[in-house]
Formats: C-alpha cells, sequence, structure tokens
C-alpha cells in the first residue's frame, strides 16, 4: 500500500491509498508502524504535489493523526535529509 502513496502516477490508486492511510492512522496501534515506514514523509509529499483535492485532503488527516506519534518529527527529518 505504501507503495501506492509514492506512485503519484496513478491517481486512483493513490487517493484510495491516501483515505486508507487517513483512516489507519487514526489508531494508535498502527501509528508506530507507520512511522517506521517513513509514511509521513510520502504523504507530505503528496501534499505538495496536489494531485487532487480528495488525496489532499486524506493526506493531511494522516500527517495530522501521524504528527501525534512521539518520533514524528525525528523520523520525517531523517527521511528529507536523506
Amino acid at each position: 500500500m505504501i507503495e501506492l502513496v509514492k506512485d503519484m502516477k496513478k491517481v486512483k490508486q493513490h487517493k484510495q491509498a491516501c483515505r486508507y492511510f487517513a483512516n489507519l492512522s487514526f489508531h494508535k496501534v498502527h501509528r508506530d508502524k507507520l512511522i517506521e515506514k517513513n509514511l509521513a514523509f510520502y504523504l507530505m509529499k503528496a501534499l505538495d504535489n496536489q494531485l487532487d483535492e480528495d488525496s489532499v485532503k486524506h493526506a493531511a488527516v494522516a500527517v495530522s493523526n501521524l504528527s501525534s506519534h512521539k518520533d514524528f518529527l525525528k523520523k520525517t527529518n531523517n527521511q528529507i535529509d536523506e
């Protein structure tokens, strides 16, 4: 599923992946795994590219949910620096 967020050329699948992670990131149980997979970085890229309104909305919700994780900034900054 993370591969679908990375690949922004397939708009329909990208939109579905953003929606999926927006819902999944709401649950504390899954946030650790999503942060470890550097999902926030790819969702922020989706926000930056502004593919379509639904993807932006769902990506923003997912990033907002993930930002409550204690390692959010550390993991995201490490990915940006690479």
